[in-house]
C-alpha cells in the first residue's frame, strides 16, 4: 500500500510516496510531482534528505526492485550532474560518479535545438517518457520536469571514533 504524505515546502507542496523502503540504511522517497533538475535538489534539501545518489551495484539492484515492484516507470532524477568540471559527480555527496549504471549510448551529451546545443547535463533514473523496465540512467537536459528521488538517511558513528 502506498501512502502519500504532503510536505510543505518553501516553494509549495510536495508530496511523497511515503512506502518505507530502506536499503543500506538508505530510505528512499520517490516524489508524485515533477519539476527541473535544480528544484528537485532544493525540495530534497527542504525536507531533509538528499536527491538520490547510487554508488554501488547493490543499492542499484535494491533500488531497481522497489521501483518495479511499485509501478515506478517514469523518468526520475538523481543528484548526479557534470555541470562542473565536466566530468559526473554525485551534488548531494559531492563525489564523483565511480558506479554507473547507463542505458546503452548513453551518457550521450546530446546537443539539440531544444537545449540550445549545450547537451545533457542531469542523470535521470529511466527514460524521460516512459521506461517499462527503469533499470539503467540517462543525461538529460536539467530542465525537463521529471519526478525524483529523495534519500533519507543517518550518519552515525561509535563513540570511540570521537577525539577528545
Amino acid at each position: 500500500m502506498l501512502l502519500t504524505v504532503s510536505l510543505i515546502l518553501a516553494f509549495g507542496a510536495t508530496s511523497y510516496a511515503s512506502t518505507p523502503f530502506k536499503s543500506l540504511n538508505i530510505k528512499y522517497h520517490v516524489s508524485t510531482d515533477a519539476t527541473n533538475w535544480f528544484q528537485a535538489f532544493i525540495n530534497c534539501k527542504s525536507a531533509g534528505m538528499e536527491l538520490a545518489s547510487i554508488t554501488t551495484q547493490e543499492e542499484q539492484h535494491n533500488l531497481e526492485h522497489f521501483m518495479k515492484e511499485h509501478g515506478y516507470n517514469e523518468g526520475y532524477w538523481l543528484s548526479g550532474t557534470n555541470l562542473g568540471d565536466g566530468n559526473f559527480y554525485w551534488a548531494s555527496t559531492g563525489t564523483k560518479v565511480v558506479y554507473a549504471k547507463w542505458l546503452q549510448n548513453q551518457p550521450d551529451d546530446a546537443k539539440l535545438a531544444e537545449n540550445d546545443y549545450k547537451g545533457e547535463n542531469c542523470i535521470q533514473w529511466g527514460i524521460y517518457r516512459s521506461s517499462p523496465n527503469p533499470i539503467g540512467w540517462n543525461d538529460l537536459m536539467c530542465k525537463y520536469q521529471l519526478k525524483y528521488i529523495c534519500q533519507d538517511y543517518s550518519y552515525c558513528s561509535p563513540a570511540s571514533n570521537f577525539v577528545k
